[in-house]
Parts: structure tokens; C-alpha cells; sequence
């Protein structure tokens, strides 16, 4: 930090911490959409194309499907509280798929896998690494995505940004929200969780959905804001400060 001549953050959560500690001035650099769909891409009708193309189609009608994005980590994701969420749901009575769609390691998955059958889920896996094709096309599939972190220092969520740009509802932790700074059907979820806290909020979520048409309208009013031209010109703007 004390090498460069200028500090430049994506995370505005982290931005009072990082210069508190180098005593740098820290510039923040509102963090740019990566994996925006096409401007004449039909979100919803693409939706049921994605389910059928994944196997959705297969569960019993009324399934929830949950998606959490990247790799599956316990420590710093908490994807165990992601499981064991899903577990309070079946146990509520509701029908409840997880899809984690990212690696982890092979002990990891087995683990995984004999907790969700004991937590009497309809479905669950650990998709492995997949490809930018079927990693869209679970953005369309899930329900809800579920993305959690202990802390926002640990760098912001590109997987949080993709739910956003294509128009997936979500809970996520509230740091990864105030860097993401995403629409409002993504809903903030406190750092600090238990099961019970993220399947009360995706109870919520579920059976208080926004109208599709807003949730179309703050989806393309977020692209526009975290636009890569927006950045570019940011960055620019930056630099020029510098120069």
C-alpha cells in the first residue's frame, strides 16, 4: 500500500479498516457487473429453458430450488449454515433442492451429501467447476440464491453481482450487499447468522415476491449503474488525479 500512488478499493465496507490500518488513503471504486446478459435477452422465458436444460424439470412440482455460487467453504462461506438452512426449510415442510454450484473438496462434498440426506432434502449437489454457459443458466434456474460471508474483507461477490444482473432474487450477507450494492430484491442478511435466521429469510423472500415488472426495472437500472463503460470512466477519472 505505502509503495502505490493511490489506494483503490471495490469495497466500500472494507475501505475505513484498510486505511485505518496502512494509513493510506483509500479511494473506492464502486465494483463493475461482469456477466451481464445481451440487452434483448428474455429473462423469464430463459428461465424455464435453463431449468429444463439443468433437470429441474425432474423434481416434484413445488420444489424450491436454492442456488449458492463458488467454491464451498465453511470457514469463510458458510455454506454449512447455507445446508443445515436448507434442513429448516424441509423441516417446515416446504420441498427444498440446494445446488451448490462450485467446487470443494472431495471429503467435503461426501459430508455435504449425508447431511442433506439426513436433513430429508429433495435434492442437493455439488456441481463441481462448470462451464460460463451453465454457469449462467443456474443464475436462471434457482428460486433464490443464498450467498454468505463472515466478513466483506475477504473480497467482494461477483456471484452476488451475477444474481442481481440477472434478476434472481437473493439473501446475502450485509457486508457483501453494501459492496455489491445491489437491487432491492436481493435482501441484506446481518454477518453474523444462524440456519434458523437465513431459512426465516428465505421463507420471507419467497412468499413475498416482488412484481416481475419492477424486478425487471431495478434489474436493467443495476446494469446501468455497474456498467463497464460507468467503470472505465471512473477509473479514468481516478487516474487523471494521479497523472
Amino acid at each position: 500500500a505505502h509503495r502505490a500512488n493511490s489506494l483503490v478499493l471495490h469495497s466500500p465496507s472494507a475501505a475505513p479498516r484498510i486505511e485505518r490500518e496502512t494509513r493510506c488513503s483509500v479511494r473506492v471504486l464502486p465494483f463493475v457487473n461482469y456477466r451481464a446478459p445481451s440487452s434483448d435477452f428474455d429473462i423469464e422465458n430463459r428461465r424455464q429453458q435453463a431449468r429444463t436444460a439443468l433437470g429441474l424439470d425432474r423434481y416434484p412440482e413445488g420444489t424450491i430450488h436454492l442456488g449458492s455460487f463458488g467454491y464451498v467453504d465453511t470457514r469463510t462461506k458458510l455454506a454449512d449454515i447455507v445446508l443445515e438452512a436448507a434442513a429448516w426449510l424441509s423441516q417446515w415442510g416446504h420441498s427444498v433442492a440446494l445446488h451448490f454450484v462450485g467446487s470443494a473438496s472431495l471429503g467435503q462434498a461426501e459430508e455435504f451429501k449425508m447431511r442433506a440426506k439426513t436433513g430429508d432434502l429433495a435434492g442437493f449437489q455439488v456441481t463441481g467447476y462448470v462451464s460460463e454457459e451453465e454457469f449462467r443458466q443456474w443464475l436462471l434456474a434457482v428460486e433464490l440464491g443464498v450467498q454468505l460471508r463472515i466478513s466483506p474483507l475477504l473480497g467482494v461477490s461477483g456471484p452476488l453481482s451475477d444474481l442481481a444482473a440477472y434478476g434472481t432474487p437473493a439473501v446475502a450477507s450485509r457486508g457483501l450487499c453494501a459492496d455489491v450494492d445491489p437491487p432491492a430484491f436481493i435482501k441484506p442478511l446481518p454477518d453474523a447468522v444462524s440456519p434458523v435466521m437465513v431459512a426465516e429469510a428465505i421463507e420471507e423472500a419467497l412468499s413475498k415476491p416482488m412484481p416481475l415488472e419492477d424486478r425487471e426495472r431495478l434489474r436493467l437500472e443495476y446494469l446501468d449503474r455497474k456498467s463497464p463503460d460507468r467503470y472505465a470512466r471512473a477509473l479514468l477519472d481516478l487516474l487523471k488525479v494521479q497523472l
